[in-house]
């Protein structure tokens, strides 16, 4: 019964969510007017108040958590907004109990922390609704490259020129248009990218994690971590990866405060490496291969004597009347047909487009009056309203799209085929639609799909479970080489330190610590006889370690650290578990892990014989 309401409590979010901020505000007023509290009736108003801010921040919670049932949203931005929207509550409740401690401070100290809390979960409530940045972006430009970190640029008569990470490509140095005639794909597309947003970090005069960027031979070569491009697999690609990260996430490239590669030179990097990473080939011999994004990028580097297909291609990257351009677009759509459009971001050309409110009377033509912004739409919401199977086919030619709601609407799934031109689709909602079993095959082959919602669809469980079986199993390969090289970092480091071998194994001297030698042998004893000390002799033969202590650090099945109490002896090898559900799993099914049993055996073997040399 609650859960058939819980999509309408979910709508009540937006109502109710500005209440806890209207009694934050008015709590904190009242503490400055009165911050011992001892003004006539100021302590039976704070206290309405404060009950009041608890139960309206309790339902806004709730509100939100229920909105967020259907899958609406997600990632790491909703996760901050939750967890800090959590902690306002707590924050809250506390503050009601301790009002009624005689101490007036640990009440003032309450209601201080649950004053950030609350202006934390806003901001990032914020950001869901309006993008990252939406307050800095406001900035002047002064402040903005302060928050950032970045040095201000000097004065016109300076000699130094500080590079402009987002400058326009006609007057960026390091991304300058290419030759028309005979353009390379690699020394006149890749090449300017990696120098114009990489070399600072990763070029001939620095090599942070042991990468460097400036050549062929290094790029295939990689860093510290290994190899870092997989020719011909994109999606294998350490490089590639590490650019699609989310922004927030602590391995994405550029790191935190560098301007993001814009999307057609991350897809330009992606073509060259689907390609085959190649030194040596032509733009024209490869242009088939090119997303869309990427060949107009292409066109405006390279003139048409040399690809007069790329030449006919529009322009890639806007510049900042382009970017304006747009967004005035998107507004005026958004007005005509009554929906909502905005931008991802002030100063990018990336939109984000709801039309769940217009309803049934959103259908196929209305969606096709967007064509004109299409190549710019990164998320569009289409739930409850009234387009068809027609509207697939438009739908996959947004290329840039990254996040598709199709909840509630007829799309039966009898062709989605469309869907997989979608190759940056990270999230599909597909709620209360008519798709079936059928239309299971065509999300197994969408390469970087993260969220798939089926609730409430004509899909099975069996068939459910099946395709996240077969999405388990395409990633296990990856799953399997990050556990062995965890296990590879672990032993790495118990090898860290020098161990001192005197008859005995001593322990490893780090640091201060000193490791105590065994006394010298006296004349006439075991050394002099030649009969080996009964001590020394049980020291020695325990030296090489103890026999029943596992072969790994970290748990086959649960990735953990092992708990010696948890092992079984296989094939002649002690295993470790970091638990007995792990135990009792491997026991029942030994042959499950028999790959990553025989990559670990013949680890250990070759520990085994470097330390017998």
């Amino acid at each position: 019964m609650l859960q058939e309401w819980l999509p309408f409590l979910g709508r009540l979010h937006p109502v109710v969510v500005h209440a806890p901020i209207g009694f934050v505000l008015v709590l904190a007023l009242l503490a400055l007017i009165s911050p011992r509290g001892k003004r006539p009736g100021f302590h039976n108003v704070e206290r309405i108040v404060l009950w009041a801010l608890a139960v309206a921040s309790v339902l806004a919670v709730s509100a939100g958590l229920a909105l967020a049932q259907d899958g609406a949203y997600g990632g790491g931005l909703f996760e901050t907004h939750r967890n800090f929207g959590i902690a306002m509550v707590i924050g809250a409740l506390f503050a009601v109990a301790l009002h009624y401690n005689p101490k007036r401070w640990p009440y003032l100290l309450a209601l201080t922390l649950t004053v950030a809390l609350t202006g934390a979960a806003g901001h990032y409530g914020g950001s869901i609704t309006h993008g990252r940045g939406h307050l800095t972006n406001a900035l002047p430009e002064r402040w903005q490259a302060y928050l950032a970190g970045e040095q201000e640029a000097p004065a016109e008569d300076e000699d130094e020129v500080v590079p402009d990470e987002e400058a326009d490509p006609e007057e960026d140095p390091g991304v300058v248009p290419a030759a028309a005639e005979g353009a390379r794909l690699y020394a006149d597309l890749v090449q300017p990218i990696l120098e114009a947003r990489c070399y600072s970090c990763h070029g001939p005069d620095a090599d942070d994690g042991g990468l460097r960027l400036h050549t062929h031979e290094a790029i295939m070569t990689g860093g510290d971590t290994g190899s870092i491009v997989a020719a011909g697999q994109p999606h294998e690609s350490e490089l590639i990866r590490r650019l699609n990260l989310p922004a927030d996430h602590p391995d994405r490239m550029p790191p935190e405060g560098r301007s993001p590669l814009p999307p057609e030179e991350v897809a330009v990097l992606q073509w060259w490496v689907a390609a085959g990473a190649p030194e040596d080939g032509a733009v024209a011999d490869y242009l088939d291969q090119a997303p869309q994004s990427a060949a107009e990028y292409a066109g405006e580097r390279i003139g048409a004597e040399d690809a007069p297909a790329v030449a006919a291609l529009d322009p890639g990257q806007p510049d900042e009347d382009e970017i304006a351009d747009i967004h005035a677009r998107a507004f005026e759509l958004a007005g005509e047909l009554e929906i909502i459009i905005h931008p991802i971001a002030q100063d990018e050309p990336g939109l984000r487009v709801v039309a769940s409110q217009a309803g049934a009377s959103f259908g196929d033509e209305e969606l096709e009056r967007l064509r004109p912004i299409q190549r710019h739409i990164h998320q569009l919401d289409l739930t409850g309203t009234g387009v068809t199977d027609q509207a697939l086919e438009q739908v996959g030619e947004m290329a840039a799209l990254q996040r598709l709601n199709l909840a509630r609407t007829s799309i039966s799934g009898e062709d989605l085929s469309p869907l997989l031109r979608l190759s940056r689709l990270r999230y599909l909602n597909l709620y209360g639609t008519d798709v079936g079993d059928d239309s299971l095959g065509v999300f197994a082959l969408i390469p970087d799909l993260e969220q798939l919602y089926l609730w409430e669809t004509n899909v099975s469980p069996e068939a459910a479970d099946a395709l996240a079986e077969q999405a388990a199993a395409r990633a296990e390969p990856r799953i399997r080489e990050l556990r062995f090289r965890i296990t590879e970092l672990e032993r790495e480091l118990d090898r860290q330190g020098l161990q001192v071998l005197r008859g005995a194994t001593l322990a490893p001297v780090n640091g201060d610590e000193e490791a105590e030698e065994p006394d010298a042998p006296e004349n006439g004893d075991a050394e002099e006889t030649g009969d080996p000390d009964p001590e020394e002799e049980t020291i020695a033969q325990e030296a090489p370690g103890d026999p029943e202590a596992p072969i790994n650090t970290v748990c086959l099945i649960a990735d953990a650290p092992v708990d010696p109490a948890f092992t079984v002896e296989h094939d002649g090898h002690v295993i470790g578990f970091c638990c007995g559900n792990c135990q009792a799993q491997f026991e029942e099914d030994p042959e499950a892990f028999a790959d990553a049993l025989e990559e670990l055996v013949a680890s250990a073997q070759a520990d085994d014989g470097e330390e017998a040399g």
